[in-house]
C-alpha cells in the first residue's frame, strides 16, 4: 500500500494543533467529532471510531494526531490567522496521512494529522473573561503593604503557607 491522503470534516474538540500546545503526551493532537456520511468515510480509513453517550452528546468520534505540527489553514485556503484558543464545537476539515510500516514490531498503517482547515473558528472566552476586565470590581491596592492579604483563619493555615510560598496564585 502506498501512502494514502483522506479528509473528514467534523466538529473539533481538545484542539492542541497550534505552535507551542502540545498534550499531555507531548504530541499535536484534537478530537473531532463525526456526523453522517463522515462516520463512513472514517471507518473506510481504518479509524478507529469511539461513541459514548456521555462525551460529545453521543456523537461518534475519532483521536487525531502527530508528532509534528499539522499545516493550518482558513477556509479561504490561505495561512490561518484566527483565534489560537477555540472552543468546542469549531468547525474544521482535517487531511489525514496513512503509510504502512513494517519492523521488527510488526506491520500496520500508521495515520497521522497533516493538515487542519478550520472553516468556523469559536474563539474560547472563559467564563467572566468576556471583557478581559477580571479586576475591574477589585478594591484598589493599600499604601500599608504591597502583599495580598493573607488568610487568618485556623482552618486556613494550609492556604496560608501556600501563599506565603509563592505556590499558588
Amino acid at each position: 500500500m502506498a501512502n494514502n491522503i483522506g479528509y473528514l470534516s467534523g466538529a473539533m474538540h481538545y484542539a492542541f494543533i497550534f505552535e507551542n500546545t502540545k498534550d499531555k503526551f507531548d504530541r499535536y493532537s484534537m478530537v473531532m467529532t463525526l456526523e453522517g456520511d463522515q462516520v463512513g468515510a472514517a471507518r473506510n480509513m481504518g479509524l478507529k471510531i469511539n461513541q459514548n453517550p456521555e462525551k460529545f452528546n453521543g456523537l461518534p468520534y475519532v483521536s487525531l494526531k502527530s508528532s509534528f505540527p499539522p499545516k493550518l489553514l482558513n477556509a479561504d485556503k490561505t495561512d490561518y490567522s484566527g483565534p489560537t484558543r477555540l472552543a468546542f464545537g469549531s468547525k474544521c476539515v482535517a487531511k489525514i496521512s496513512q503509510r504502512p510500516y513494517d519492523n521488527k514490531f510488526g506491520k500496520g498503517i500508521t495515520t497521522f494529522l497533516s493538515a487542519v482547515m478550520i472553516t468556523d473558528p469559536v474563539e474560547y472566552v472563559p467564563e467572566g473573561q468576556k471583557d478581559n476586565n477580571d479586576f475591574a470590581d477589585a478594591p484598589a491596592p493599600s499604601s500599608k503593604s504591597s502583599s495580598a492579604a493573607a488568610p487568618t483563619s485556623s482552618a486556613s493555615k494550609g492556604k496560608k503557607q501556600a501563599a506565603s510560598s509563592g505556590i499558588g496564585f
